[in-house]
């Protein structure tokens, strides 16, 4: 159960001591090869850098 946590995984590590910082977000969206274009734009005016 210790893999579950985001500072075991490394996904939001790298503070002092290890400690979890900031804010890491995965985010995975499945959908149409035609609809692509228009989720990566939606996704990066939310501020997301992808």
């Amino acid at each position: 159960m210790a893999a579950a946590s985001v500072s075991a995984s490394g996904m939001s590590s790298g503070g002092p001591d290890n400690r979890v910082s900031g804010r890491n977000i995965l985010l995975t969206v499945v959908v149409d090869e035609a609809d692509y274009e228009e989720v990566q734009r939606i996704v990066q005016n939310a501020g997301v850098n992808i």
